[in-house]
């Protein structure tokens, strides 16, 4: 879309037909400029994107969220797979967490809607019961998706996978990453797209329509 308006905006300044009293007009001048500069700056932005991060799709109107299986073309999700929940890979993440301790307190309330949790199951490591019993409070909580480190365990009990199926909560195993570095990625592609809202809703102020005082 916004390389149809620079198209547009481009073919008037090349266009022969138009009077040439409109290219001297101050307020078409700073509009052409500034979109110009706008535009070279997402340009920039896309290509790095392209490069750093998978060629994903960030536009997402105003609200910063991703889609998991866009997110999951990040590099550092490439050692995640997903056990059960695949109907729940259109979900939207909006915040990444980690659940290790919060069993112990009792305390799930600290996640929300559109969370993608990360666990080592380490609350669980001498009691495999607790895994179904976290997951039920994560999904009472609306949560987007689990993914469990394979430190304690490699393999998850049929009984959460079949949860997790019936819920549509995607489940994956990863290892490798640290979950650290998977929280400052996300944080990243969030701070991204956050800019390219940014520059869009300068470029909509540029061609909105002049209001009178």
């Amino acid at each position: 879309l916004l390389f149809v308006f620079y198209v547009l905006l481009m073919s008037l300044v090349y266009a022969k037909d138009i009077p040439s009293s409109m290219y001297k007009s101050p307020k078409i001048s700073t509009i052409f400029c500034d979109f110009s500069k706008i535009f070279e700056n997402l340009l920039v932005e896309s290509a790095k994107t392209s490069y750093h991060r998978g060629n994903i799709s960030l536009w997402k109107g105003m609200v910063s969220m991703i889609r998991l299986k866009e997110l999951l073309e990040l590099p550092i999700f490439q050692n995640f797979r997903l056990v059960a929940g695949l109907t729940g890979l259109s979900r939207e993440v909006r915040n990444v967490d980690i659940l290790e301790y919060e069993w112990m307190s009792r305390n799930f309330d600290v996640f929300h809607p559109d969370d993608l949790v990360l666990t080592s199951l380490f609350f669980a490591k001498d009691d495999p019961s607790l895994i179904k019993k976290s997951f039920e409070k994560l999904a009472a909580r609306a949560v987007t998706a689990i993914a469990v480190k394979t430190v304690f365990y490699t393999e998850l009990p049929d009984d959460v996978l079949a949860f997790c199926d019936a819920h549509d909560l995607p489940l994956f195993l990863f290892d490798g990453a640290f979950m650290e570095d998977i929280i400052v990625n996300f944080n990243d592609v969030m701070k991204l797209q956050q800019s390219h809202q940014q520059n869009e809703q300068q470029i909509h102020e540029l061609l909105a329509p002049a209001r009178s005082p």
